[in-house]
C-alpha cells in the first residue's frame, strides 16, 4: 500500500513521521513507542546492513526515488497520455528544468518540481543529433547546465533564446560560440564539440561515479539514500544460516548499543539509583559493559569455555575483540568452522544477555551449565 501511494504522490512529512513512529514502536517496544526505548537512531537503522544498519528503507527517501520516475518520464518525453498533458498544459514548450514553482500551482505539481534539486545532477543527456537537448538546462557536458554561466540577457543579446538546443550552436563539427559568451564564461571554450549523428538524443542516468545506465528506481534509491561507513563485522552478524533473534542482538553488541550499566543515563533509571554502586549481575565484581559482559566476566568466560569447542575456537582468548578478530579472518569462507563460529558467537552472546536481564529484573539465576544446555538445544547438539 505504501509503495503504491509513494509512487503516485509526494507523501507529506507528517504522515511519513507517523508511519515511521509505528515502525519504531514495533521494533523497540512491540507496540506503542515509548521514550528511551530506542537503542539505535532511526537514521542509522535505515542504513544498509554492510554500513551498520538494518537495511530498512527511509520512507521519505524512498518516496523521492519513486517520484523520480515522473520527472524521468517528463524529461525523456515518454509516450504516455499524462506526459503529453504535462507538456501541453504545464510546460507549454518549456524545459522541465526551466519552470519555477509558484504558489498558484497545484500542490502535487509544485512538489514534483521541488524534487528536481535532488535528482537533477543524475540526469545526463547523451547527444545524438542535438535537436532535443537543451543547450542551457540539460546536463550534456562536464560543466553541467550552462544556464549557470550565462544570464538570459546574455543569451538573448546574441540572438539566441532559452529554447536553443545543442545543434543550434554546432556548425560543421565545431562550436559557434559568440565572443561575448567566451569573454564572460571562458570555460565553455574548453567543451568538446559533439559529433552530431543521425539518431535521437538519449537521456541516461549518471550515478556519482559517472557510470551511465538506463533509469531504474533502484538507481534513484542508491543515489539518494543515506550513507554510512562500511563496517568490517557485517559478515559476522548477517549470513545465510544466521538465527534472526541472535543476529539482531549481536548487531546491537557490535554497535555497542545495548543498555549495559556503563551506558546508562539518569533518565534510564530511577532517581534513587546510585550508578556508581551498580555491579555486573553475573559476577558482581564491577559495572557491566559490552567488553566485560562478553566474555571477560568469569561467568561468561565459563560459558564460552563450554561451547567454543563446537566451532574449533579452543585457542581463542575469551574476549569479544579476540573472538571477533578471529572470525573476521575467516567469515567470508563457507566452511563449517566459519559458519559454526558465527552461530556460536551469536547464540552465546544472546543467552548471556538474556541471563543478565533475568538476574537483574526477574531475580532468576541459572548456572553456566544451564546456558550451555540452552545453546546446545538451539543447535540440537
Amino acid at each position: 500500500m505504501h509503495v503504491y501511494w509513494a509512487s503516485v504522490l509526494v507523501i507529506p512529512l507528517g504522515i511519513i513521521h507517523d508511519i515511521e513512529q509505528i515502525m519504531r514502536g514495533f521494533l523497540w517496544c512491540n507496540g506503542d513507542l515509548k521514550k528511551g526505548r530506542a537503542k539505535v537512531t532511526w537514521t542509522d537503522i535505515c542504513l544498509p546492513k554492510h554500513e551498520g544498519g538494518l537495511g530498512l528503507r527511509s520512507l521519505e527517501v524512498f518516496n523521492l526515488a519513486l517520484m523520480t520516475t515522473h520527472l524521468w518520464n517528463i524529461a525523456s518525453n515518454r509516450d504516455s497520455l499524462w506526459v503529453r498533458w504535462i507538456h501541453m498544459y504545464k510546460l507549454r514548450g518549456r524545459n522541465i528544468w526551466e519552470v519555477h514553482p509558484r504558489g498558484d500551482m497545484s500542490w502535487g505539481w509544485r512538489k514534483i518540481l521541488q524534487l528536481r534539486e535532488y535528482v537533477k545532477p543524475f540526469f545526463w543527456t547523451e547527444v545524438g543529433n542535438g535537436l532535443n537537448t537543451s543547450l542551457w538546462y540539460d546536463r550534456w557536458c562536464s560543466l553541467g547546465p550552462l544556464i549557470r554561466l550565462l544570464s538570459p540577457r546574455d543569451i538573448y543579446r546574441e540572438g539566441y533564446s532559452l529554447n536553443s538546443c545543442v545543434a543550434d550552436l554546432v556548425m560543421n563539427g565545431v562550436w559557434n560560440w559568440p565572443q561575448a559568451w567566451l569573454a564572460k564564461a571562458p570555460d565553455i571554450g574548453s567543451i568538446t564539440a559533439p559529433n552530431l549523428m543521425d539518431r535521437q538524443d538519449c537521456l541516461q542516468w549518471c550515478d556519482a561515479n559517472g557510470t551511465k545506465s538506463r533509469f531504474l528506481v533502484k538507481c534513484a534509491w542508491e543515489a539518494l539514500r543515506p550513507r554510512g561507513v562500511e563496517v568490517s563485522w557485517y559478515n559476522i552478524v548477517w549470513f545465510a544460516h544466521s538465527i534472526p533473534r541472535h543476529s539482531f542482538n549481536l548487531w546491537l553488541i557490535m554497535r555497542r548499543s545495548l543498555k549495559t550499566q556503563d551506558n546508562l543515563r539518569a533518565w534510564d533509571v530511577g532517581p534513587n539509583v546510585d550508578l556508581s554502586m551498580l555491579r555486573c549481575p553475573l559476577c558482581d565484581t564491577q559495572r557491566d559493559s559490552h567488553e566485560h559482559l562478553f566474555f571477560e566476566c568469569a561467568y561468561s568466560a565459563k560459558v564460552w569455555d563450554y561451547v567454543r569447542v563446537l566451532a574449533d575456537l579452543d585457542n581463542v582468548p575469551p574476549t569479544l575483540m579476540d573472538i571477533v578478530a578471529t572470525l573476521l579472518a575467516m567469515c567470508k569462507a563457507r566452511t563449517t568452522r566459519s559458519i559454526f563460529g558465527r552461530l556460536i558467537l551469536a547464540a552465546t552472546t544472546y543467552f548471556i544477555w538474556n541471563e543478565r536481564n533475568n538476574r537483574l529484573f526477574n531475580k532468576i539465576n541459572r548456572k553456566p551449565e544451564d546456558i550451555r544446555d540452552m545453546i546446545f538445544k538451539d543447535f540440537d547438539v
